[in-house]
């Protein structure tokens, strides 16, 4: 809103007391003391209008400024704006007379009006919502109530028919009178009815204690005796499980002991290192949804393959999330088996395998129509091949992608993709050496589809282009090529057996280059695919399972296992000996004499004394 200062008149003070000072020395005129006084008091009038004036303004800023304070949350922003300006407005004015001040009045009463319209609607809204908010309370407590009085009945329903079902000797009046009680409670609406049928109850079971009519019938007693021993028949078949599990226990650190001695044999690092893997194992079992047994496996079976103890345990983790994020894998062996022939192929490094290689897999199956394990197995049979013929893993991943989602068999077209890498190459797909039927295919091609297709990255023609870059070109005008240039170029480039494989590439193209884009912006997919599959509840049971593991390897040793097992085939060796050498009756005499003697129920009652007598060194026990 802008206002607009009207300019009026007022009378500049100093010029007056100027005036007065000439005329006090003006010879020409002389002015009477009367003019002079009524002067002065003009003067006095004028300072107090202006000062009254001035009070005014001020009065009425403040007002302003009251009001936004007061009614603050209350007025609309725009009102706001308008006093604010009018504020502003009045502080601005150097011209304080009677005139702007009644003008800047009136624009201030025009703002009141509309502040008390809407101060009005501010509160009864509050005063709706304020109503809105008691009925949600009183709602609340209804609710809260009627679940109280629900728990109420169902606690005293429950203390009445646990109190009938051992006290089965009631008479038939007695037992309608708690029936009477429950069919009330199951009707009652408040709380008070409940706690006076709860009275009710209470004082009936008193009067039935002291007539003795409480208590069970002779056959509700046999049948709850019998009850009890179902209990204690479940507590013995606990035991025996506990014996059972006991007994998993040792098999299990065997397996476990067994696994390291594998592990041991392949690789080399302290005692200290190989004690705190053991450990550790179980660890990288329960966080990544394997067995403590896989994982010292799965190291075992990395290190065999030259990597250290360290590289060995981050690709045994990197195999552990690989299964777990591709269900159709039957087991962490083949992921592992699946991950060492890309590792090797592409020469990846350990650490950048869960990115480097998982990652992409798995982006890759989870948006096109492969599983992650199509693509590991064509590349299990294709990914040396298709490194030596220059294709990056995310190009191999393409092609493979491109051509598995219409033949459906990822298997078939990695061995194709194979073929197809080294033909391009004029390499026998089987024997590997130059046919001099491929040695002119660079222009085969040409012929075939009516465009010159490099074949090398440059003229000295040294370096073969990747198999995906070849393709790429030809998939660009596969479309134009007639049939039977089409069916040669297959034979040419595929083989008679492998020509659907490579069909299906070429007319999928669009997905190769979509595999392309996807991979590029991989990194992270392997780990937020596992962290979903790690909330599953068969990854939850694992862990238990495998918290169970990591306590009995806590709690057994493997090192005192193997000082009782020793200490055992120890005793065992003496007594084979001993029976050896004694026969089965001097074996039954030693032992019987040797039990006779520790009771004290010899032939005689003398104590029995030992002799030590070399026999084959044979330590034997005999009567004197």
């Amino acid at each position: 809103m802008d206002f607009k200062i009207k300019i009026g008149t007022q009378v500049d003070v100093s010029d007056i007391k100027k005036q007065i000072e000439n005329a006090k020395f003006d010879v020409k005129f002389k002015i009477s003391g009367d003019s002079l006084n009524n002067l002065k008091n003009n003067i006095s009038n004028t300072q107090k209008n202006v000062r009254d004036l001035t009070t005014d303004f001020n009065v009425l800023e403040k007002t302003i400024s009251t009001t936004l304070i007061k009614n603050q949350g209350m007025l609309s922003k725009e009102l706001i704006n308008d006093y604010k300006e009018l504020e502003k407005a009045i502080g601005s004015v150097s011209n304080k007379n009677s005139l702007n001040l009644s003008y800047l009045k009136e624009q201030e009463k025009l703002l009141d009006s509309t502040a008390k319209s809407q101060i009005a609607n501010y509160r009864e809204q509050e005063k709706a919502k304020a109503k809105v908010n008691a009925d949600a309370v009183k709602v609340q407590q209804q609710e809260e109530n009627s679940i109280k009085i629900k728990q109420q009945q169902k606690l005293l329903i429950n203390q009445i028919n646990s109190y009938l079902q051992t006290n089965t000797r009631l008479s038939g009046e007695s037992a309608q009178a708690f029936k009477n009680i429950i069919s009330e409670a199951e009707v009652s609406k408040d709380l008070k009815s409940l706690q006076n049928l709860g009275r009710e109850f209470r004082i009936l079971k008193s009067d039935i204690s002291i007539a003795g009519q409480g208590g069970m019938t002779l056959f509700d007693d046999i049948k709850t005796k019998f009850s009890k021993f179902t209990s204690w028949f479940a507590v013995s078949n606990v035991v025996m499980q506990s014996i059972s599990a006991v007994k998993n226990a040792f098999t299990e650190i065997i397996a476990l002991d067994d696994a390291m001695v594998e592990l041991r044999k392949v690789t080399e690092a302290t005692n200290t290192e190989f004690d705190a893997f053991y450990y550790k194992s179980n660890d990288i079992a329960k966080a990544l949804g394997n067995t403590t047994a896989a994982v010292i496996q799965t190291a075992a079976s990395y290190s065999q393959l030259g990597y250290s103890l360290n590289d060995a345990i981050t690709l045994t983790t990197t195999s552990s999330i690989f299964k777990t994020i591709s269900p159709e894998m039957k087991s962490v062996e083949e992921a592992t088996e699946g991950l060492i022939s890309i590792l090797k192929a592409f020469k990846i490094e350990a650490d950048d395998a869960l990115d480097g290689v998982v990652s992409k897999v798995n982006i890759v199956g989870n948006n096109f129509a492969v599983t992650n394990s199509d693509i590991v197995t064509a590349l299990e049979g294709s990914a040396a091949s298709l490194q030596v013929a220059n294709n990056s893993l995310e190009e191999s991943i393409a092609l493979i992608t491109a051509g598995t989602e219409i033949t459906r068999d990822s298997s078939r077209m990695g061995n194709a993709l194979r073929t197809i890498s080294m033909r391009i190459r004029g390499l026998d797909e089987e024997t590997g050496e130059a046919v001099d039927s491929l040695k002119q295919i660079d222009s085969i091609i040409t012929n075939l589809t009516g465009k010159q297709i490099s074949l090398f990255t440059d003229d000295s023609k040294t370096t073969y282009r990747s198999t995906y870059e070849i393709l790429k070109d030809i998939s660009k005008v596969w479309n134009t090529i007639s049939d039977k240039n089409q069916a040669d170029l297959l034979e040419t480039l595929a083989g008679k057996n492998r020509a659907n494989e490579l069909a299906a590439v070429l007319s999928n193209w669009s997905t190769a280059e979509g595999v392309i884009e996807k991979t590029a912006s991989s990194a992270g997919s392997a780990m937020s695919e596992f962290g979903k599959a790690s909330d599953s509840i068969s990854f939850k049971l694992n862990r238990l399972s495998e918290t169970m593991t990591g306590f009995w390897q806590n709690l057994m040793s493997s090192d005192a296992i193997k000082v009782g097992v020793d200490s055992l085939t120890g005793l065992l060796s003496i007594l084979e000996k001993l029976s050896g050498s004694l026969g089965s009756l001097g074996t039954i005499g030693t032992v019987a004499g040797a039990i006779f003697g520790a009771t004290g129920k010899g032939w005689r009652n003398d104590s029995i004394k030992i002799y030590t007598i070399t026999v084959s060194d044979i330590v034997c026990p005999y009567r004197a």
